[in-house]
């Protein structure tokens, strides 16, 4: 029976894949199951993203034709509460005022209700053409820097208010003073020719509603798009930018209300790939366990029928069984996904299976199962790993009428308590490889072609829509249910994604998952990862992605080491936010366009330079060598989670791919000391399809405890492959198990555990204590056998007195000798050959 491999930190995953490869590869019976069950293991596509997120913003050339209109409609049609919002970037030159919001009359010059920028930095709100309110001198709009302001305006108490960043500036009570009705267009950018608005527009929203000091300040740094649940009385929502980034700026209105604009002279303004210090991505819906949830209406796109790959990831705050997502229709449930602190729960068509799973609170999980009833089969994930498959005879997924919950249902008990992120179903059977590769990947319809069968995807970053556009339903927020808002709620996290369409990330770093608390014991101290990298080239860039949470960036000290030479790199060391979101995904670039610095931006997410040059120190260093990252917690207190980081070198867009693999030679191999002469050793990788051809070659040298790591050129990941070794004097030898290769983790191939790694069983026992394995030795002339041809090279040098580097030296200690005839003879008595497919 084969041994369970060894415990190595960096290849775990891959160990428990090639296991399940190894176990479909031996019940195989035809060439066309062979090619079914290979393409299984074929990553759709090949380009890869960034974690970074587009976005833009509108632009106003300051001239009376620069405006954007909106059709009248009786949501926009105000004569009671209201709220006003938009983040503005002001050029604030010439003598008039700058029109942002105007309703009435032609170009809002009547201003039933508007906001207008003075060229002082004040702000104006009106009513009927009447200044109700004046911002206080003390809180200036600075001109060409990104401030929030809002406006709002409660008839029961005749109030109006004015706030800045989120902050109460002034109020003031004026009776009567509700907007008159009209049937005018609504202007933004503009309030009559004297007006224009020359700058930036940013998240333009009106509300039909007074909206609290509280949620003012917990909604501006948010991109809405929704007007469901606490969010209701949201009626106009300009992003300026669509739910992907396919040609991505818009005027649609993303409430929901389909307040849809029409842009005149005005300019898309590119903020993709900064950082920004207005809103914070990558949100996650927030539910509190005891009613909250979502719900969308029935859709034929819930239905996949024979097959079904649900995924997502949570953060549970309690251990109770809890309820993800559930289509049920009555008492029958067509399909959910429920998880606990010990388990993972399916329902399909009201069968229902569980899977031990630990899931802990308040830590991010991926979690992801997939149904086919063709096969009979039911596969759960966590973290990427498989934790198990079953036999599910469930049938085909009833087509229920009933609606689709998330994180609850109306009427039962098991509501989830945390945040939910990146929902997303599948009509597909999904395999391990598919699960790896895309669960920190966010996915929109930008990417969708590349995603085999996606049904929808639910991004939650401060909407409900289907991402992916694939026509899902929207969802609608029920009771409290909320978004997680990380920008403004201290010690919130964000969901482990990388979400955007830029630097092709996932074939661009050498990227490895990681999933350790911060500090790792305690309340202070460090967390150390490392991983070795085989590519072998001198450096003149190297880029670091880092995606970690943290109550407190303040506490943070990351630093990247080479630990071959010791040297090692400050990247961040104290920074914080201009907000409450602390959490780290960001790639360290030098050529980045932002530098680090305090309370500059509103999460740490993008390209920023590193703290110091990461080129110039590590100029002209090798690649080759075990890099770590150090993130150090200072302060004793604030705890957090690292999940992930990568590097990338030479701006290459595919590096070399990695292969550690572990093995012996025999007649090099000392028992007594368990270590082997070093030597070079031939690896190739071949096809796993008859006749095997040779997809790449190449040179490494096994070192002295058995290890060889080995490099690869342009090598298309995630393919199955042979591994083939080729020695000086030695049997080739093929692995018994199909390899795959992913820059998400590291290749590992181990031939000394067992002579079952190797095809055949071609390897000889060479210790019992630690059990080891090698390849035969003997094969002096390479014709694939060791038999009287090699003993007679050998003898020849022998006699000859021949030493130094030559084949016959069978045991590596550079001479021709009796010992090398001996092995030789013995292998060649036991009719020792080149087992291969």
């Amino acid at each position: 029976m084969r041994p369970a491999l060894p415990e190595l930190d960096y290849s775990n995953l891959i160990k428990k894949i090639l296991i399940f490869i190894n176990q479909i590869k031996m019940k195989m019976k035809n060439v066309d199951l062979f090619l079914k069950l290979t393409a299984i293991f074929i990553f759709f596509g090949n380009s890869a993203n960034s974690q970074l997120y587009w976005n833009q913003a509108c632009t106003f050339s300051g001239s009376a034709n620069s405006y954007v209109s909106v059709p009248n409609s009786l949501s926009l049609n105000l004569t009671s509460d209201f709220t006003f919002e938009a983040w503005v970037n002001p050029e604030l030159t010439g003598i008039s005022s700058k029109g942002i919001i105007a309703k009435g009359g032609t170009l809002g010059t009547s201003l039933r209700y508007g906001l207008r920028l003075l060229n002082t930095g004040r702000i104006n709100l009106f009513t009927n053409g009447v200044q109700r309110l004046t911002s206080k001198s003390s809180t200036l709009i600075q001109s060409n820097e990104w401030t929030h302001i809002s406006a709002s305006y409660e008839s029961a108490s005749n109030t109006f208010k004015i706030y800045v960043n989120g902050v109460l500036d002034t109020s003031s009570a004026v009776p009567g003073a509700s907007p008159s009705t009209n049937t005018d267009s609504l202007y933004i950018g503009i309030s009559g020719n004297s007006t224009p608005y020359k700058g930036q527009l940013d998240e333009v929203r009106i509300w039909n509603r007074c909206l609290s000091s509280n949620e003012i300040s917990e909604y501006f740094r948010t991109s809405l798009g929704t007007n469901s649940g606490i969010y209701f009385g949201l009626n106009l929502s300009l992003t300026f930018q669509k739910r992907s980034n396919i040609s991505p700026f818009s005027l649609t209105d993303q409430s929901g209300k389909d307040n849809n604009a029409s842009g005149f002279n005005i300019t898309a303004s590119n903020m993709t790939f900064q950082p920004y210090n207005t809103i914070s991505t990558n949100e996650a819906i927030n539910l509190n366990g005891t009613n909250d949830y979502l719900s969308a209406k029935d859709s034929s796109m819930m239905f996949p029928f024979n097959k079904i790959t649900i995924e997502c990831w949570v953060y549970p705050r309690d251990s109770n069984m809890s309820v993800v997502i559930k289509k049920q229709s009555g008492i029958n449930t067509a399909f959910s996904l429920a998880v606990s602190s010990t388990e993972i729960r399916t329902t399909i068509n009201n069968n229902v299976f569980t899977r031990a799973a630990t899931i802990p609170q308040n830590q991010w999980s991926h979690i992801a199962i997939s149904y086919s009833l063709s096969a009979g089969l039911l596969t759960t994930f966590l973290n990427g790993n498989r934790i198990g498959t079953q036999s599910a005879s469930a049938g085909s997924i009833s087509n229920t009428s009933d609606s689709v919950f998330v994180g609850g249902a109306p009427g039962q008990s098991e509501f989830f308590n945390g945040y939910i992120d990146e929902l997303r179903i599948y009509a597909i059977f999904h395999d391990d490889l598919d699960i790896i590769r895309n669960m920190y990947r966010g996915i929109d319809a930008s990417i969708k072609n590349e995603i085999s069968s996606i049904l929808f995807s639910y991004k939650f970053d401060g909407n409900t829509f289907d991402n992916a556009e694939s026509g899902g339903p929207k969802l609608f927020l029920r009771n409290r249910a909320k978004f997680s808002h990380p920008s403004a709620n201290f010690n919130t996290p964000r969901s482990p994604l990388l979400s955007g369409q830029n630097n092709n990330y996932y074939k661009a770093y050498y990227f490895l998952p990681v999933n350790k608390k911060i500090p790792e014991t305690g309340s202070a101290g460090i967390v150390l990862s490392s991983m070795k990298i085989n590519m072998s080239k001198p450096i003149n860039d190297v880029d670091v992605f880092v995606n970690l949470e943290h109550a407190s960036s303040s506490d943070l000290r990351i630093t990247l080491i080479r630990s071959e030479s010791s040297d090692s790199i400050l990247l961040f060391d104290g920074k914080i936010t201009n907000s409450s979101d602390n959490n780290i995904s960001l790639i360290f670039d030098d050529q980045a366009d932002s530098t680090l610095g305090n309370n500059k931006y509103s999460s740490f997410c993008s390209g920023i330079k590193p703290l110091n040059n990461l080129n110039s120190f590590f100029s002209g260093m090798d690649s080759k060598a075990m890099w770590t990252l150090n993130v150090n917690d200072n302060v004793s207190g604030n705890t957090g989670f690292i999940y992930s980081w990568g590097i990338r070198f030479n701006n290459l867009t595919t590096p070399q791919t990695n292969l550690t693999l572990s093995s012996f030679i025999q007649g090099f191999y000392n028992p007594i000391s368990n270590l082997t002469v070093t030597d070079t050793l031939t690896v190739e990788l071949r096809s796993v399809v008859s006749p095997y051809a040779l997809i790449q070659g190449s040179k490494a040298v096994l070192e002295i405890n058995g290890i060889c790591p080995v490099s690869f050129d342009n090598l298309d990941y995630d393919f199955l492959h042979y591994i083939v070794l080729k020695h000086r004097n030695s049997i080739e030898t093929w692995s018994d198990n199909f390899v795959i290769f992913s820059n998400q983790f590291q290749a590992v191939q181990n031939f000394n555990l067992d002579s079952s790694f190797a095809f055949g069983d071609n390897q000889i026992r060479v210790d019992d204590s630690p059990v080891k394995y090698a390849i035969y030795s003997g094969d002096v002339n390479q014709d694939d056998a060791v038999d009287v041809s090699d003993l007679s090279l050998i003898d020849n040098d022998a006699f000859n007195f021949a030493s130094g580097y030559i084949p016959s030296d069978v045991n590596g200690d550079d001479v021709t000798d009796l010992s090398d005839g001996l092995i030789t003879e013995n292998n060649a008595v036991n009719f020792v050959t080149k087992i291969s497919p």
